[in-house]
């Protein structure tokens, strides 16, 4: 049974989720993480493209000792989108990547309360989105790794789960545009994380659509959600003849 969102339940994830940017909301810069330096670093080589004229910026000019690499071909360039436009409003190089830090954690609970609240119930939810929030990876991945491109994937991650699932339930061309789209800022974002989501939503919906195809549901549809289980939960199967 899908649950309906809930606005206020919204805004108890984002209340709730406060706490998580506490750091970032002190003077400074947390330079001792691992890709702390490369963060800002990677935003100040993007900004030296797009004043230079290249509004899809692939090359990094400063990059191999000055001969320059075509380091955006390869790295996710959405969190240097989005943190080259902050700091095309007047934040400095290292304001703007906190900046993309912040609104990546508050847009990741969101997403995955949005994603928990329209399949399961909305209270849930609220659970998911705050426990998303608050995963150790989560925010190893901000305050240990620094890994900007990867804390901007996991934004994207459920509402591309969320359009798989979609997708495979009740198809619709809207929800095909929609789960694109999603899919799409996840691309952007971060290669291998892409590659992971890739593997386990493209499989579920797999083995959605195999068991609709191949076997008879029994007081349940194929992968409905669950108040009591997982978003995704297998349903009840008769093989053959009652």
């Amino acid at each position: 049974m899908s649950g309906r969102l809930n606005r206020a339940h919204a805004l108890l994830v984002l209340l709730f989720s406060v706490p998580a940017l506490g750091p970032m909301l002190r003077p400074g810069y947390w330079w001792g993480a691992h890709d702390a330096r490369h963060s800002v670093y990677f935003l100040f080589e993007f900004d030296r493209a797009v004043h230079d004229g290249v509004l899809w910026p692939r090359w990094a000019p400063d990059f191999a000792f000055g001969y320059g690499y075509p380091f955006f071909n390869i790295y996710g360039p959405l969190s240097s989108f989005v943190g080259e436009a902050f700091h095309l409003l007047g934040f400095s190089f290292v304001d703007a990547v906190k900046l993309v830090f912040g609104l990546s954690v508050l847009a990741s609970g969101l997403a995955m309360y949005a994603f928990i609240g329209h399949t399961i119930h909305s209270r849930a939810g609220v659970v998911a989105g705050v426990a998303y929030v608050y995963l150790p990876y989560h925010l190893a991945d901000i305050y240990v790794r620094a890994a900007l491109a990867e804390s901007v994937a996991l934004a994207w991650l459920p509402l591309a789960l969320w359009g798989f699932w979609a997708v495979s339930t009740r198809p619709s061309p809207g929800r095909v545009a929609a789960t694109a789209l999603a899919y799409a800022g996840l691309m952007l974002s971060h290669n291998g994380l892409t590659v992971q989501a890739t593997a386990i939503s493209g499989s579920s919906s797999l083995l959605c659509w195999a068991g609709r195809a191949q076997m008879r549901p029994h007081g349940a549809s194929a992968c409905a959600p669950s108040r009591r289980g997982g978003a995704l939960r297998p349903a009840r199967w008769r093989w053959g003849s009652p």
